[in-house]
């Protein structure tokens, strides 16, 4: 699983709303148009923005607890380095040259994909990967993924479009 692709997908969530739709009585919902590319696309951009705020504040996306502290080691390393930028955060966690912070790409849902997708670019992945799950010498770190916290705003926003689907049908 290291190293591959790992993106977060509301399509998960999209299926539990869809199935409490069906719940509405005499409604072919294969009929109705449920374009929610512009909910789930508003939904992933509240998501990142959680993302960054967990990583400013050095907190996990799982539950708010502080990160795993830095190896002193590793904050010796940074506080070497020849950039600027990582000399800057050596003591910080997940920050060097500030790029998985600000790498995070988000694919616009479309009205055929009817999916959101954020990635953390490229460059990121690899090291995205151990440190959200952390390895043998490292702690996990856990930074990427929908928090507890903005799990029901995504949600909401969805049903209520599906709300205003349903009513205007």
């Amino acid at each position: 699983m290291a190293g591959q692709d790992k993106p977060q997908l509301l399509t998960g969530l999209l299926k539990s709303v869809m199935i409490d739709a069906k719940t509405y009585k005499n409604f072919d919902l294969g009929k109705l148009n449920f374009d929610l590319s512009a909910q789930l696309t508003d939904g992933m951009f509240v998501v990142k923005k959680d993302i960054q705020e967990h990583i400013q504040g050095q907190v996990e996306i799982t539950d708010a607890k502080s990160f795993a502290p830095l190896k002193d080691s590793t904050v010796k390393k940074k506080a070497s380095s020849k950039d600027p930028r990582i000399r800057a955060n050596a003591n910080r966690i997940l920050f060097e040259t500030n790029n998985l912070w600000k790498n995070q790409k988000i694919k616009k849902a479309t009205k055929t994909t009817q999916r959101a997708e954020m990635t953390i670019g490229s460059t990121r992945e690899d090291i995205g990967v151990y440190l959200q799950e952390g390895r043998d010498d490292m702690a996990a770190r856990p930074f990427f993924g929908i928090s507890p916290k903005v799990e029901p705003k995504v949600e909401r926003l969805i049903v209520l479009q599906i709300d205003r689907i349903l009513r205007d049908s």
